[in-house]
């Protein structure tokens, strides 16, 4: 299966979804408390190419925005 048959975004799409929504790699991590359950490192080596992780994208790609999410 595909990225584009199974609705995973690319590494750049990831990147653009997280900065669109008010994300940063730091914001975004478990470190900062933010919603992704990974740490900055996975999340920084994943969407440089350097891991591959499709669960994560999926995460990526389900992320509310910043605002939203510090609203609750």
């Amino acid at each position: 299966m595909t990225a584009a048959q199974s609705n995973i975004p690319t590494r750049t799409e990831a990147k653009r979804i997280l900065k669109v929504r008010g994300w940063t790699y730091e914001t975004a991590c478990r470190d900062a408390g933010g919603p992704l359950p990974v740490g900055f490192s996975h999340l920084s080596k994943v969407l440089g190419g350097f891991r591959d992780s499709e669960r994560l994208l999926r995460l990526v790609a389900e992320i509310p925005s910043r605002e939203f999410y510090n609203a609750k």
